[in-house]
């Protein structure tokens, strides 16, 4: 009580005071309240100069940075100990999936295509010629894919692998990979790559997907994924601002999916020379492709919003991979194959298909 009348006392002399002067005679610490001087001649009063809620979320903002500071200094930590190197490309990459929770959501994923694709009644039987055709190519690309002799980068993924192969009657000229060694082909692709080079073309699309394997491409995406939601999440929390996904998908995700298809093809046509088959079918290859999209529209799509590098860069690449990949078929003893090669694209042993 006697603070309070001291206070007010006091508060009486100083305004007397300023009508006369014109000057706050008041100490500092006997009042929070700020004063400014106006042209009328008086003093204007306004807000506390700091309130004791500010000075609470100050602190809380502190520790708000401190803790994303800590998280990212740890998920650096994290990014360092978890990479692996990929085989043929030698590119360090992060991977925090394990394998087998990798190679589950593969099975999962092939079982549920599979069995949509019997019920519509559009999965070829084992015993047509198309899944046979596959098979064959197929697995053989996969063996030599398996072989880590002479090869450096992470290969533990590799061992045991069950390798599937899926021929789904339909129009789309594609073909695609899950974890584990799961692979399913369309027979649009197939329709567009018959003729005399057929098994060589072939080889270079299996060895492009299995290529996807090799680099664990699949397991990079969920890790990618995991981290682009955590840092969108950490940069709401630091500064309030909300980062769609979908500028993060063509900001990060659409560059690595080009990058990843790149190296794809890179260590596909080696693994198809490898299983002697000549890697110089790409090129073949995605000039087909490259027309069969212009006729669809595809082609008016700009690069930076797609999934897939232009043709006319894959072809570049492939291109430029060749004399690699050749000297890897020309050392895996392969001149005893291309006698089989000839006969497969001219000789009696041609592929024919009946529909």
């Amino acid at each position: 009580m006697l603070r309070r009348q001291a206070a007010t006392v006091l508060s009486r002399i100083f305004n007397d005071q300023a009508g006369a002067t014109g000057r706050a005679a008041l100490p500092r610490n006997v009042t929070q309240t700020r004063w400014q001087w106006n042209k009328s001649g008086e003093y204007q009063h306004f807000q506390q100069r700091t309130s004791l809620s500010g000075r609470y979320e100050g602190l809380a903002s502190k520790r708000t940075l401190t803790w994303v500071s800590f998280a990212a200094g740890g998920c650096f930590v994290v990014w360092v100990t978890n990479r692996e190197e990929i085989p043929y490309t030698g590119r360090m990459h992060c991977i925090l999936v394990p394998t087998t929770v990798e190679q589950s959501i593969g099975q999962n994923t092939f079982v549920q295509i599979r069995s949509e694709a019997k019920s519509q009644g559009t999965l070829l039987p084992d015993h047509h010629p198309y899944v046979k055709l596959i098979k064959r190519i197929g697995l053989k690309i996969a063996q030599k894919a398996s072989d880590d002799s002479g090869v450096s980068g992470h290969m533990e993924h590799m061992k045991g692998l069950k390798w599937e192969f899926a021929v789904i009657d339909s129009d789309q000229v594609n073909a695609f990979v899950v974890p584990g060694g799961k692979v399913v082909v369309y027979t649009g692709l197939l329709k567009l790559l018959q003729g005399p080079a057929m098994e060589t073309q072939l080889a270079a699309v299996l060895g492009h997907e299995i290529a996807h394997v090799v680099a664990r491409h699949a397991a990079e995406r969920m890790t990618q994924s995991e981290v682009s939601d955590l840092i969108r999440t950490a940069v709401y929390i630091a500064v309030g601002i909300p980062i769609p996904a979908g500028a993060a998908a063509a900001v990060f995700f659409l560059p690595h999916s080009r990058r990843s298809e790149t190296e794809a093809d890179s260590i596909g046509m080696r693994l198809a020379a490898k299983a002697c088959y000549d890697p110089a079918a790409a090129a073949a290859v995605f000039q087909k492709l490259g027309a069969e999209e212009a006729k669809a529209g595809g082609a008016q799509i700009p690069g930076f919003l797609r999934t897939h590098p232009l043709t006319e860069n894959r072809i570049k690449n492939v291109q430029k991979q060749l004399p690699a990949a050749s000297v890897i078929y020309e050392a895996s003893g392969c001149e005893g194959n291309k006698r089989y090669m000839l006969d497969s694209m001219f000789g009696p042993h041609s592929i024919v298909v009946e529909e």
